[in-house]
């Protein structure tokens, strides 16, 4: 089926010229409960995408639900294959280039709850290979976990089992 647009007073097709539509979405739903301890790095989520044209873009979009330690911490970051991609570069002495921090339980009751961390960003990857990308996390401090709390206790409501996504949007260029 032909994807239609609106034109000035009707309707038409889209065609390869034109820009700024989506063109498929790939996503990786992970309930896997992993651990993260201090001072490890761990790929804790990833999702391959074969873009149409080498001109499209990639809406990287995660959603990552952690718990930990007290007082445990860290920093993610966005791998495209091997190689980080939106991560800052304004960092200094003894800081680090990261998409996004990570912190859990540094309140009370924390300990029985996850904590969502959203990121997103958009890629222009020039290929129409295969291409791999990763959520990376460093743990600074303590255990981080994903996709459970830093207490586990499966006789109640108070820490839920949650899933984490990476989602993969290639629009047209």
């Amino acid at each position: 089926m032909a994807l239609t647009k609106v034109i000035g007073a009707g309707v038409g097709q889209l065609t390869s010229s034109d820009s700024d539509f989506v063109i498929q979405v790939v996503s990786n739903a992970s309930d896997t409960v992993t651990t993260v301890t201090n001072g490890a790095t761990t790929n804790i989520i990833s999702q391959a995408i074969t873009p149409k044209a080498t001109s499209s873009k990639i809406l990287v979009r995660a959603s990552i639900n952690l718990g930990g330690d007290s007082n445990s911490y860290g920093y993610c970051r966005l791998l495209k294959g091997s190689s980080a991609i939106g991560v800052s570069t304004q960092a200094t002495n003894s800081q680090v280039n990261a998409s996004f921090q990570v912190m859990t339980k540094n309140w009370t009751y924390q300990s029985y709850r996850t904590s969502p961390h959203i990121f997103e960003f958009l890629d222009s990857p020039s290929t129409t290979s295969a291409t791999t990308y990763n959520i990376s996390m460093s743990c600074t401090s303590g255990n981080v976990f994903l996709n459970r709390s830093g207490t586990l206790s499966t006789s109640d409501a108070f820490t839920p089992a949650t899933v984490s996504t990476l989602t993969l949007m290639e629009i047209a260029g």
